[in-house]
């Protein structure tokens, strides 16, 4: 068991269960338990499977960025490295290649990510600095974004609303800018500290924004009201100097944030309590974006520096 004091007047106890199943944990000062305990948690752990390979033929990746899953259960993921999206079932076989060829310069997603409203994917194209919005073949429906958008590098869409988020980097810092499903340009802000490095950004379905600030030791999640007001922060059990275990990717499935890094997967609530983790045996060389969904819930991680997709089960 480690403890990790975080400065603040709390602590963080962090360990690594010999195998999988629920374990029951009792913080004691002085002989007495703490309030709060004891309390159960679940160890979690599961690679089941490895998407792609490095490579540019169909099924193969390079450079594989974000990462979403459709309604069928199917994983979409920005293979940035070859311009296109590439669509896989979980047995790993590639049902479809997206690509475009008619835009302006070639078409480079950074990130996708699939609407819970109309099923539709929303890539973010930073060749040609826009959204482009296909139908689950893969068929063009629209881009919009062209003359708002520096270096669109990250995307969410609001689960009840549809706007879309993108985190944009312009020349010294980043912002957050808003879209509605039409396409117009409605708003923008930036996080708390502007020197801020978002590296992910996931949105509740009550309008709750998270955002991993990675410019730090600790790589900690941010929390934003839908309109951009700061409302604190959760995250990393990283020490300082420990980058392998700051959070660097995150999604918001049901009530709950998933976020990952080179060593771990880790579940938490919205108030930022751990509640799961599954420790990942074999590091994940750069995890920079991660979905959840599809029967047995499944866990996919984009591992970018080896070009694949890790498949886990909680």
């Amino acid at each position: 068991m480690k403890v990790h004091d975080a400065r603040d007047g709390t602590y963080r106890l962090s360990t690594v269960a010999g195998m999988a199943g629920r374990y029951t944990i009792t913080a004691m000062v002085n002989g007495k338990a703490i309030e709060g305990t004891p309390i159960e948690i679940p160890a979690i752990t599961g690679l089941i499977k490895v998407l792609g390979k490095n490579g540019t033929q169909k099924g193969e990746l390079l450079w594989p960025l974000g990462v979403s899953i459709n309604r069928d259960g199917d994983i979409v993921t920005a293979d940035s490295g070859n311009d296109r999206l590439q669509v896989f079932d979980t047995d790993g076989n590639c049902k479809k290649v997206i690509e475009y060829i008619h835009f302006k310069k070639p078409f480079h997603p950074t990130d996708v990510v699939v609407s819970e409203e109309n099923h539709l994917y929303y890539s973010l194209d930073e060749g040609n600095r826009q959204v482009v919005v296909s139908d689950m073949d893969g068929n063009l429906i629209d881009c919009f974004g062209q003359g708002k958008l520096s270096y669109p590098v990250y995307i969410a869409i609001h689960p009840l609303n549809g706007d879309v988020y993108i985190v944009d980097r312009c020349v010294l810092f980043q912002k957050i800018k808003v879209f509605p499903k039409n396409g117009s340009y409605v708003r923008s802000f930036s996080l708390k500290d502007i020197l801020s490095i978002i590296s992910s950004i996931a949105i509740s379905r009550t309008g709750m924004i998270f955002a991993v600030n990675k410019n730090t030791t600790e790589g900690y999640i941010q929390m934003f009201h839908s309109h951009g007001k700061y409302l604190g922060r959760f995250g990393s059990t990283s020490t300082e100097g420990d980058g392998e275990r700051r959070e660097k990717g995150i999604v918001v499935y049901d009530e709950y944030v998933y976020a990952c890094n080179n060593n771990s997967i880790i579940k938490y609530d919205f108030h930022g309590v751990v509640l799961a983790s599954i420790e990942i045996k074999e590091r994940i060389k750069y995890p920079v974006s991660l979905a959840v969904g599809g029967e047995s819930l499944k866990i996919v991680v984009v591992d970018r520096d080896n070009c694949c997709l890790k498949m886990f089960v909680e």
